[in-house]
């Protein structure tokens, strides 16, 4: 790369005695999945920008520099031939765990200046971790990159007549604080005894939750993930006289954190978090959530002849919905709306065992749904496929799903093939997946609770309860050991990390297959445990507008069982039964508890408006609960979002919200 006579602006100058930037002319590329490869008869300009002596482990931001604007190419001063950048960059990054990675960056998105590697151009969070060598490499290419249609990824790309510049790039450190935290430490005493017997050492516990964001590199892209430490309330140093990075650090988890800044720590705390994310197996990797949405389930609903079936083998849950085709425009549809966080989803629908009878139809058709405009429509073979099977063709980072634009799939008894008539279609369940967030920003809970050990044994621990955004619920011993500084024991996650074993995706529980509608987040809201006639149960709200009333107990195998759900759910009473979706909006405050005149009840604050309380004991054999009352009423217009904790005190319950007339003004209430 080389050039002279710059007009670009945007630039980095720090030696007048050089130019202040580098350019080169494009050439194409040789395909979509080789953008730093010239095509035939061309031949590649690259420029690196190297950055030595880092330490391995260490995680770095990583930026690029793009100048915007022509440049004259010309070095004859009276002629000006000026010519522009192209649109896309192809750049890439080595000397990090994982990589070499290549990025193609948009510079109408980014606006030029620095610009951080991680998503193209566009906003991003992540971070590259270095490898053994301990230096990053940015090398600039001047290939123009092509799409996967063969064709240039810009359709007005110009080889030989456009620039790509190389000016600067930047690495920024993330040092061993790095970290967000959202939920509120808690500190309580230690009383129980310790798994391994003994007395408890630094009984007095402060419990935090901090979120770290890290570039994983066998997945290539960067995750939220919380960190649950637990200290020494008094700062004194836990086995670790020299007072070296660990100090009063007595665990941490779901990974141990670095005891000290040395190479071999960074690169053991990398290794120990990646096996988080993609543990625990390929399978159930926690790098994806995958909300499921049964034809049963609370986010599915059905229109004119798709009527239920059993006759396939090899289905999701208690049956599926079959149609009759028609060539027609659309006469039935069954559609999925799950309440979703935001965020870009991949979806995948299920299939039964490929069809020999051709009883299902090869050209069905999935229509993908911004709000309530089609944005997407995918054309499916039925009959060939079994189990889940991702829709082809959609974007890169999934279909958008926002609050004011909320994603769907509908699929119709449509079909574009006259073959297909005589046929049905299928609709069984469907899957949202997205990158999963793993970060924890609902405050965690200490406490002394009695709780079912492997063998069957019931025993009080001390325990720590965690609700993380990727809606799964962790009880974990709370003593950890004190002397490695080890993740502790965990008793049970709710809903289970292992599909295949999981014993609540039965009839009995939470439905053949799972057709319960699972957590999606908690946001703010914090688990509440109480004991009800020596029932120790946990009751939280989550962003997908229910409540869930689980067993602290546990069954000692990893798992336990949900007591009731609220708005209703899966009832083993009626396997059968379709189940609503619930109107509460999320919940983002946290539950309170009280005994009033009608017994035990949990009060409920929502988005929608309204303080529900609930019956908290429920009924175990149909997995619900009843309303004992609600403010406002049910026909009464709601007060405006409730995204507090209520307080019960004096026959009262206590809150606050924004009011329905005036989001900006609000009003305390007391009932």
């Amino acid at each position: 790369l080389a050039g002279y006579s710059p007009i670009a602006f945007n630039f980095i100058q720090n030696n007048v005695t050089n130019p202040p930037y580098a350019f080169a002319r494009t050439v194409p590329s040789l395909s979509a999945t080789d953008p730093t490869s010239p095509a035939a008869g061309f031949s590649v300009a690259t420029y690196s920008f190297t950055f030595v002596g880092l330490g391995a482990g260490q995680e770095f931001e990583v930026f690029l520099n793009v100048p915007l604007g022509p440049t004259d190419t010309d070095a004859d001063p009276i002629i000006s031939t000026p010519l522009f950048p192209q649109r896309f960059l192809v750049a890439e990054i080595s000397g990090v765990v994982g990589g070499p990675f290549v990025e193609i960056i948009d510079i109408f998105a980014s606006g030029g200046a620095f610009v951080k590697f991680g998503n193209n151009g566009n906003f991003t969070n992540d971070v590259f971790t270095v490898d053994a060598v301990g230096s990053i490499v940015v090398t600039v290419f001047n290939t123009a990159p092509r799409s996967t249609a063969g064709g240039f990824l810009d359709p007005e790309a110009d080889p030989g007549n456009e620039l790509v510049y190389a000016d600067a790039a930047m690495v920024v450190g993330r040092t061993g604080t790095a970290g967000l935290y959202f939920a509120s430490p808690v500190v309580s005493e230690l009383t129980a005894t310790p798994p391994g017997g003994g007395a408890v050492q630094f009984p007095i516990r402060v419990v935090s939750t901090r979120i770290e964001n890290s570039f994983i590199g066998d997945l290539g892209r960067s995750y939220d993930v919380a960190v649950v430490t637990s200290f020494a309330h008094n700062g004194a140093n836990v086995f670790d006289p020299l007072g070296t990075g660990r100090r009063n650090m007595v665990w941490s988890w779901p990974f141990r954190r670095p005891h000290d800044d040395s190479t071999d720590e960074l690169n053991r705390a990398a290794r120990e978090k990646r096996d988080f994310v993609l543990g625990p197996n390929a399978a159930n990797s926690r790098a994806l959530q995958r909300v499921q949405v049964d034809n049963l389930s609370g986010g599915s609903t059905s229109s004119g002849l798709f009527a239920p079936d059993t006759l396939l083998l090899n289905h999701i849950g208690e049956n599926y919905l079959v149609a009759p085709a028609t060539t027609a425009p659309a006469l039935s549809a069954v559609t999925y709306a799950p309440e979703l966080p935001e965020g870009g989803y991949t979806i995948q629908v299920w299939l039964p065992d490929a069809d020999a009878g051709s009883t299902v139809v090869k050209t069905a058709q999935y229509e993908i749904l911004s709000g309530a405009t089609v944005i997407d429509t995918v054309t499916l073979d039925q009959s060939l496929l079994g189990g889940w099977t991702t829709l082809s063709g959609q974007p890169a980072n999934g279909y958008a799903h926002t609050f004011a634009a909320p994603l769907s799939v509908r699929l119709t008894d449509h079909v574009t093939s006259t073959l297909d008539l005589g046929h049905f279609v299928y609709a069984d369940a469907v899957r949202f997946v997205r990158p999963s967030d793993l970060s924890v920003t609902s405050t965690p809970v200490q406490h002394p609770l009695p709780v079912r050990v492997p063998g069957g044994a019931i025993v009080v621990r001390d325990v720590v309860v965690v609700a993380m955004e990727d809606g799964r619920i962790y009880c974990m011993d709370a003593h950890g050991d004190p002397v490695t500084g080890d993740p502790p024991v965990v008793y049970w996650v709710y809903p289970s990390e292992n599909t295949a074993t999981d014993p609540n995706r039965t009839q009995l529980e939470d439905g053949k297959d799972g057709i319960a509608e699972m957590p999606t987040g908690f946001d703010m809201s914090s688990a509440l445990i109480e004991n009800i006639g020596g029932q120790h149960l946990l009751f939280i709200g989550t962003k997908n507008g229910r409540v869930y009333c689980l067993d602290m107990t546990g069954r000692g195998d990893g798992t336990t069982t949900r007591r009731w759900t609220y708005p209703d759910d899966y009832n083993p009473a009626n396997p059968t039964g379709q189940i609503a979706p619930s109107a509460l909006g999320a919940i983002t405050g946290s539950i309170a508890f009280g005994t009033g005149a009608g017994g035990p009840t949990v009060y409920v604050p929502t988005t929608q408006g309204r303080i529900f309380a609930l019956d908290a004991l429920g009924a175990p054999a149909t997995k619900t609960t009843t309303v004992r009352w609600q403010f406002p009423p049910a026909l009464g217009l709601t007060v405006g979002p409730i995204t507090m904790a209520p307080a019960v005190a004096f026959g009262n319950v206590y809150f606050g919200a924004a009011t329905s007339l005036s989001p900006s003004t609000g009003a305390f209430y007391a009932i």
